[in-house]
């Protein structure tokens, strides 16, 4: 059985700059406004940049708005609590 892995974004690189990270990322909501990857990158994006309150905030409208992603409770549940960023369910 060949197990696929999943590789880095290159919008996370180390190599890409902030402005390139947020040019890519106005880029992809304009092309694929209601996407639920998109938001979970620009949630992943919060992060890497150590605002932690405003990704918890991105989670919390993803985890409204697809209630059915697993995905987006995941990161707000499972990697947000590490930052100590305070979210109540």
């Amino acid at each position: 059985m060949h197990v696929r892995k999943a590789l880095p974004s290159p919008v996370l690189s180390p190599h890409f700059s902030p402005l390139a990270q947020q040019t890519s990322l106005r880029l992809l909501q304009k092309k694929f406004p209601d996407s639920a990857r998109v938001g979970r990158l620009e949630g992943m994006i919060c992060e890497a940049e150590g605002d932690f309150e405003q990704a918890a905030k991105v989670y919390l409208d993803l985890r409204e708005r697809y209630p059915t992603d697993p995905v987006s409770f995941l990161y707000l549940e499972c990697q947000l609590p590490w930052a100590e960023v305070g979210v109540s369910s």
